[in-house]
């Protein structure tokens, strides 16, 4: 029988078997509870990201309309603000 290892890589560069499930950002504890609300709440974030992208605005900030750097929407795909307006 032969056998052909997954060479796909992910954004990062890393294939699949070299990424660690539990460091994942996703990643949570299959025992802990899941709370609707935290999930709700991350969903509507994702979504208003997505409308952004499709209206032209996303990585932009909303407060001075200045791009968001790649390493903040690295951390937080979902960001709304740029690094100066982030606690405004």
């Amino acid at each position: 029988m032969t056998t052909v290892e997954d060479t796909t890589e992910t954004d990062d560069g890393l294939a699949p078997s070299d990424v660690d499930p539990e460091s994942h950002p996703g990643a949570r504890d299959s025992d802990a509870p899941l709370d609707l609300d935290v999930v709700a709440m991350e969903l509507a974030e994702v979504t208003a990201a997505l409308e952004r992208l499709d209206a032209g605005g996303y990585g932009r900030c909303g407060t001075c309309g200045g791009a968001i750097d790649d390493e903040t929407l690295g951390l937080s795909p979902t960001a709304r603000s740029c690094a100066a307006h982030l606690w405004a």
